[in-house]
């Protein structure tokens, strides 16, 4: 997901916004109060017509649980992506690029990482 003005690096092949956030070994769903529209374990087509289909908004809020670090974000169109921890695992569940060249890297067990995006990840024991 993309956030923000447009980022082009001359490296690289993709645009990203100011914030990306990227979502790995996590469940994940949209919704609204009254449905669940899309979800991480649907058929790939019906998400991507999903996504190029619906505007999201604005971020109005952002709340991290504890202790798994899951994230709730709510958008200015009522829509709201939640994520889960489905492992104990020490994989990579989400990851928020941030201006500067900085990323939180979240991991199963609620642990976190934050660093520079262009440097190794810290990889958790």
């Amino acid at each position: 997901m993309e956030f923000g003005e447009s980022q082009t690096k001359p490296a690289s092949r993709f645009v990203h916004g100011e914030w990306h956030l990227a979502l790995r070994m996590c469940a994940w769903r949209i919704e609204t109060r009254d449905a669940v529209l899309a979800a991480s374990e649907d058929q790939r087509e019906t998400i991507q017509a999903f996504l190029e289909s619906t505007v999201l908004g604005s971020v109005e809020s952002i709340e991290v649980s504890n202790p798994s670090l899951d994230i709730s974000i709510q958008f200015s169109s009522g829509f709201r992506i939640l994520t889960f921890s489905y492992s104990t695992n020490n994989d990579e569940q989400w990851l928020l690029f941030t201006p500067g060249d900085r990323v939180l890297t979240v991991y199963g067990r609620g642990r976190s990482h934050e660093g520079r995006s262009d440097e190794p990840r810290y990889e958790p024991e």
